[in-house]
């Protein structure tokens, strides 16, 4: 809304409006058969919940509505309690520790540094939990090539998730 010129006055006027309509759009426009899983995402989807020593959060840039919708046809929602979103703050680099904060929340635990784990497709999902000194797993199923990833120095990075016992072994490292 910025680079459409809108003053920040009126942006946060209309936001709540725009991102409803976003939100609406997507629930009405979004169909299972669109959302199709990477590779190996449900095993170790299985294997993480089965493991007494991990608690699953979601970090997304998406709006949580949003990013709740896209998991419905995967039957995925239920493996995510607690989480952080775009809808929490547009600035990604702010979201692990909100979703910290709201692992505490949720477990009664704290966590810090390595023991925050941050798997993502993106640079920006492996630099985001930095300041945090999380732990950073590159995964190539999005847009972005392995090599790009790994020049931004994850602890581990993998072409995909289909080898169960490489991706909990990079993930719990």
């Amino acid at each position: 809304m910025r680079g459409a010129g809108k003053a920040d006055a009126e942006i946060e006027r209309i936001r709540p409006r725009a991102l409803a309509c976003y939100s609406d759009r997507l629930r009405d426009s979004l169909r299972p058969e669109h959302v199709q899983p990477k590779p190996g995402v449900a095993e170790l989807l299985l294997a993480l919940a089965a493991d007494a020593r991990v608690r699953l959060g979601l970090l997304t840039g998406n709006l949580e509505a949003c990013a709740r919708v896209k998991l419905e046809p995967l039957a995925a929602n239920g493996y995510f309690p607690f989480g952080a979103y775009g809808s929490d703050d547009e600035d990604r680099y702010l979201l692990p520790a909100v979703a910290v904060a709201r692992a505490h929340e949720a477990t009664g635990l704290s966590y810090a540094g390595a023991e925050i784990v941050i798997v993502g497709d993106s640079m920006h999902d492996v630099l985001c939990g930095r300041r945090l000194g999380a732990h950073a797993v590159a995964v190539a199923t999005g847009r972005t090539h392995i090599d790009s990833l790994r020049a931004h120095g994850p602890a581990a990075a993998l072409e995909d998730l289909s080898d169960t016992s490489r991706a909990l072994a990079a993930i719990l490292a």
